[in-house]
């Protein structure tokens, strides 16, 4: 049953953080505390749902199992403890990053990650925030999706 609504959460959500998904669940029974035994029975759900094919599972994200590009989310109206920047996917941080470049015409390297987590709806950027988007930035880079033109990071060409 765990497994079938973290799938309804996924439907809507995906890709969502794992313990995002389950915090959904347990809200909407109405329990107020999310401990190691509940924590403990979701964990087994997750398997259960990925063994089933209700979901798909990378790193900590659940994922709907057709979808394979995350929308680019504004999580500014979430409730506080949803609005956590852990809970933003790897690819979904990419794929921001990408957008905010390709918006801008060209953007300074330590502006990109202000910029994605404004595109995110956060009001405040915290150091570890923009530590958590500069590996990916310069993973882009390294890849060539992005390309260093002058000072200014834009997107590169083909």
């Amino acid at each position: 049953q765990l497994a079938d609504l973290l799938a309804q959460v996924v439907n809507v959500e995906s890709p969502v953080h794992w313990v995002a998904a389950a915090k959904r669940v347990v809200s909407g029974a109405g329990i107020q505390r999310f401990g190691s035994r509940i924590k403990e029975a979701f964990g087994e759900a997750v398997r259960l749902g990925v063994e089933r094919r209700l979901f798909v599972k990378r790193d900590d994200f659940l994922w709907g199992p057709a979808m394979q590009q995350p929308p680019v989310r504004d999580r500014s109206e979430l409730p506080a403890a949803s609005r956590k920047f852990e809970f933003v996917p790897p690819e979904e941080i990419r794929r921001a990053i990408l957008i905010v470049v390709q918006a801008s015409y060209g953007i300074a390297p330590e502006e990109v990650p202000s910029a994605v987590c404004r595109l995110f709806g956060f009001a405040r950027v915290t150091d570890d925030m923009s530590a958590s988007v500069e590996p990916h930035r310069d993973a882009l880079l390294r890849e060539g999706r992005l390309v260093l033109q002058g000072v200014n990071l834009v997107l590169a060409q083909g």
